[in-house]
């Protein structure tokens, strides 16, 4: 039979480990405490650098006032505050249909781009190159209607942006897209701009449209000669 010895005459290098796993544990319950401390100014720190900028920023921007629903200010800019006839209204308001009209007559150009290539073009007795009826039709509808492959392309890349004090549409083509500002877009103004879009190819047709198109000349003095006619004068009146 094996005797074993008693646990008090366990060897000195047995007792010698048990002394090493308790330093080491208490050194370890120390850094976790110390992590845990530092963890604790870090994220109380942070907490007053953030609430301190937003102060600081809310100070410089200034109170708002009738902020629409789902938009704030951002630094000295502020949305733009719409009138009775801009917020309510089904069509485009008269002040801005210049503007509606520029926005058109630049997407009606984009999508002839797209669609003037190999596959929707024809070579004509006269050797120019032509888009068939066919796609030039797709694109100008494509221009009022929308793709539904990039909702969030053509006419749906417009808002209205508050600029010196008068409320603009803004978006590709138009000049206040350059100017800073916040944009408030949203189904109301793609709605309105796709309405105006109808309008103005009943009232021109897609056929003179893209006859102008193939000329090279400039859509917007076909489409908007109505709707920029007070901007157009001053222009000329300029020169």
């Amino acid at each position: 039979m094996i005797r074993r010895p008693p646990r008090s005459t366990l060897s000195s290098s047995s007792a010698a480990s048990d002394v090493y796993k308790r330093q080491y544990q208490r050194r370890v319950r120390g850094t976790v405490t110390s992590m845990s401390t530092s963890s604790f100014l870090f994220a109380a720190a942070l907490l007053c650098t953030v609430l301190l900028l937003r102060a600081i920023a809310e100070d410089s921007a200034g109170p708002m006032k009738n902020t629409p629903d789902g938009m704030s200010s951002v630094g000295s800019f502020s949305p733009p505050q719409l009138t009775a006839e801009e917020e309510k209204s089904s069509v485009m308001p008269k002040h801005l249909l210049c503007d509606a009209c520029r926005a058109v007559s630049y997407q009606m150009g984009r999508y002839l781009d797209e669609f003037n290539k190999p596959g929707n073009t024809y070579t004509n007795k006269n050797g120019e190159t032509r888009i068939k009826e066919s796609a030039y039709l797709e694109a100008l509808e494509l221009t009022c209607n929308g793709d539904r492959k990039r909702p969030d392309q053509g006419l749906a890349q417009y808002g209205v942006k508050a600029v010196n004090g008068r409320n603009r549409l803004s978006g590709p083509g138009l000049e206040s897209s350059d100017k800073p500002g916040i944009l408030m877009g949203g189904s109301k103004w793609p709605g309105r701009l796709a309405n105006r879009c109808g309008e103005l190819l009943g009232e021109h047709g897609e056929e003179e449209i893209y006859g102008v198109y193939a000329r090279g000349e400039d859509l917007f003095g076909l489409v908007c000669a109505e709707d920029c006619a007070a901007e157009i004068e001053g222009h000329q009146q300029e020169l």
